[in-house]
C-alpha cells in the first residue's frame, strides 16, 4: 500500500453579503469604545450567528479577513483585542 501526500492550498469560498453583513454586525456589537477594545472571544457562537444557522468561526479564511477588513474599516486605532477561547 502506498500513500502519496501533496500539500494544497485550503479551500476558500466567498462569504455573501447577508454573511458579511452578520459578521460586520458582530464585529461592531463586540467593541467598547471607552476602552477602544474588541472582544472576539468566542466569536463563532455568537447568538446573531445561531439566529442565522450560521457558522462562521474565525479560523476560517474568509470570515478572518471580513473581520480584519472591518477592524480597519472602522477601528484601526483599537488598544487591545481578545481572541480568547473557552
Amino acid at each position: 500500500m502506498s500513500i502519496l501526500v501533496d500539500k494544497v492550498v485550503a479551500p476558500w469560498t466567498k462569504l455573501n453579503k447577508e454573511e458579511t453583513a452578520v459578521i460586520q454586525e458582530v464585529v461592531d456589537s463586540r467593541y467598547n469604545h471607552d476602552s477602544r477594545s474588541l472582544d472576539l472571544s468566542e466569536f463563532a457562537l455568537d447568538q446573531k450567528f445561531k439566529d442565522r444557522d450560521l457558522h462562521m468561526m474565525l479560523n476560517k479564511n474568509n470570515v478572518m479577513l471580513t473581520v480584519v477588513d472591518r477592524i480597519d474599516e472602522r477601528y484601526g486605532s483599537i488598544t487591545a483585542l481578545s481572541l480568547q477561547v473557552c
